[in-house]
Order: C-alpha cells, then sequence, then structure tokens
C-alpha cells in the first residue's frame, strides 16, 4: 500500500530555504581542496573510527554527493 504525504503549503518556505542550504552546502564540498578534505575527514573519523579507512578525498565526494541529494529532495 503507498503511503501518502500530504505536502501543503506553510510547508514549502521551510523546505525551499533547508533545501537550498543544504543543496548549496554540498556543493561547496563537491569543490573542496585537499585541506578542507582532510580537516573534514579527521573531524568524522574522530566521531566515528569505521570512517578511517576511507580515504579524505573520496569521504568528501560521498558527503558532498549526499548533501547534494537531500538538499535537491527537500527543494
Amino acid at each position: 500500500m503507498p503511503v501518502h504525504l500530504p505536502l501543503k503549503a506553510r510547508d514549502l518556505p521551510g523546505r525551499v530555504a533547508a533545501g537550498g542550504y543544504i543543496l548549496h552546502s554540498g556543493l561547496e564540498k563537491l569543490h573542496g581542496d585537499q585541506a578542507r578534505a582532510q580537516a573534514i575527514h579527521k573531524m568524522a573519523a574522530s566521531a566515528f573510527p569505521v570512517l578511517k579507512d576511507i580515504p579524505p578525498d573520496r569521504f568528501l565526494r560521498l558527503l558532498a554527493a549526499g548533501e547534494i541529494a537531500i538538499g535537491t529532495a527537500l527543494v
């Protein structure tokens, strides 16, 4: 049975604002340099040790892709 989520007009401004912010954040990370990749990877790996095995460049690309997908879905 499909689930229908009602979308109301009052929800749109919040979704667009949050989606735009997350989308922008993802696009900024997509074009990040090596120093930024290492900094973000180090911060994430300190919170979740399993992420230490992922190279910083790949981690930043995956994080950016996830943020772009979520931001696009909200917008």
